[in-house]
């Protein structure tokens, strides 16, 4: 029995350990966001395109123009193209395209924001996207149907007509409606532009060679604005405040479970041997 209460608290202490790692993870990049944007996730005085920060960091090729661009009611609806490149162990090449949804307002809480419903008004089909938060910030990002990953498979949006987009949240209140929207194959250009690249370098396109595509809107998954570089380089302090709280914690718990209690046995038997001796 004692054996096993020592195997549960090893288990709480390493679901504690993930727990504050994962904290000290996003506390990090909520301090990062804070820093570099302020109350705004918007930086005005950047000359990167809007949400740069947050599309950017998708894999593995992105166009930085939005293909869905839609500014109502003081919401910023964004879709940004998002390619994801697979190669096999004969370097055959497969491409997947995707969308990746973002809701914005400076002005507006985002709280009770639920999804994005796209329909064909002919037909009655529809599309519905879920959205979340983007690591705690004031910002709603797309979600697929498993709730697994940020980006929507490019063929859900082209498998109907659809000409009216509208952003909904939980009271099922429209708060951006589009009757005039179209997407269609055109505005998906990555693919084209990566397979005549592979096709002529038996390579894919590095962030030096962006150049030699035939647009120059795509970039490739940037990991210098968008990866954990920054985090790590200039907020690694708060990662090793998390890590020492939890080790000297951890320290004195285990000492007064385990260590003091038996201590106390050892020193019980002492006396128990002394009585028994006199």
């Amino acid at each position: 029995m004692r054996i096993f209460g020592r195997f549960l608290y090893a288990m709480f202490a390493v679901g504690v350990f993930l727990l504050v790692w994962t904290y000290s993870i996003d506390l990090m990049r909520q301090n990062y966001y804070q820093d570099v944007f302020g109350e705004s996730l918007v930086d005005e005085e950047s000359n990167l395109p809007d949400f740069y920060y947050f599309y950017s960091s998708m894999p593995d090729y992105h166009k930085e123009d939005p293909v869905i661009s839609l500014d109502q009611n003081d919401y910023q609806v964004r879709g940004y193209e998002i390619a994801r490149t697979i190669l096999d162990d004969n370097n055959n090449l497969e491409i997947n395209e995707f969308l990746f949804l973002i809701v914005y307002s400076e002005s507006h809480d985002l709280t009770d924001l639920d999804y994005i419903k796209f329909s064909d008004t002919s037909s009655e089909e529809e599309l519905r996207v879920t959205l979340i938060m983007y690591y705690g910030l004031d910002i709603r990002v797309s979600i697929d149907d498993n709730m697994s990953y940020y980006l929507i498979p490019k063929e859900l949006f082209l498998e109907s007509d659809f000409d009216k987009l509208e952003v909904i949240d939980s009271n099922q209140n429209v708060l951006v409606s589009e009757s005039a929207f179209s997407i269609n194959e055109t505005d998906f250009i990555i693919k084209e532009n990566i397979e005549n690249y592979f096709q002529n370098n038996q390579e894919l396109p590095e962030k030096e060679d962006m150049d030699e595509l035939d647009s120059d809107n795509i970039s490739p998954r940037d990991t210098t604005v968008a990866s954990n570089d920054y985090l790590i380089r200039g907020y690694i302090h708060i990662f090793w405040i998390a890590m020492g709280i939890y080790f000297t914690v951890l320290i004195f718990a285990t000492y007064f479970i385990f260590f003091r209690k038996q201590k106390g046995r050892g020193k019980h038997s002492l006396e128990d041997i002394d009585t028994k001796e006199s």
